[in-house]
């Protein structure tokens, strides 16, 4: 009677412990569960930043110098072509005005060559395009003035003294238009050498007062 009691308790407790283990076992089989993360939170917006202030384009200056330059050295050139016609029809050397035309001929055919060199550098807007085209037709007409002064100084020929007149009216014009000048100011600061080749005016007698 006890064995079978004892024996009843163990088999009792035996199923137990197997219930037990398999449960047990069951349960470390399964994933552990792993909390859910949070979601992170919005970034905050940022205050709006200050623009930084926009360049300014820059205007390039240069076309303005070439004209500003030009301009000043047409006007230096007409003032000396046209002493050097008056003083040749005063009576001043052949030679000596033949010399110092014929040095400003080469200056301006330099000047001219050097504004094609800037010309054909293409980093100019048509606007400064036409501008040097403008500076180098007027150079080259003062260059052609100040050859027909030199030819007249050697030759004495009514027609080279004519082209001259000619020459110095356009250069004078275009020249009193690049630095602005009004009709009054373009007036008074003209060339001397309009009257070159021309006659001289016979002076006037002036009357004997009568005795009577």
């Amino acid at each position: 009677m006890r064995f079978r009691l004892f024996g009843a308790l163990a088999v009792i407790v035996l199923a137990l412990s197997t219930a037990w283990f398999a449960q047990a076992t069951a349960q470390e089989s399964l994933p552990s569960a792993t909390p859910t993360p949070s979601a992170a939170p919005a970034p905050a917006t940022p205050p709006d930043q200050p623009k930084a202030p926009q360049p300014v384009p820059q205007v390039d200056p240069s076309p303005a110098a070439i004209g500003g330059l030009a301009g000043m050295s047409a006007f230096m050139a007409c003032g000396y072509l046209g002493e050097l016609a008056d003083g040749l029809a005063a009576g001043r050397d052949s030679a000596w005005v033949e010399a110092r035309a014929a040095a400003l001929a080469r200056g301006l055919i330099v000047n001219m060559r050097q504004l094609e060199s800037v010309g054909a550098m293409g980093n100019l807007d048509p606007a400064a395009h036409a501008q040097l085209a403008a500076l180098r037709r007027l150079l080259a007409a003062l260059g052609e003035q100040a050859k027909f002064l030199e030819l007249y100084s050697v030759t004495q020929e009514p027609t080279m003294a004519e082209t001259y007149r000619e020459l110095r009216e356009r250069t004078w014009s275009e020249t009193g238009r690049l630095l602005g000048l009004n009709k009054a100011a373009a007036a008074s600061l003209a060339p001397g050498g309009s009257t070159l080749g021309l006659p001289k005016a016979k002076a006037t007698p002036t009357p004997t007062p009568s005795k009577d």
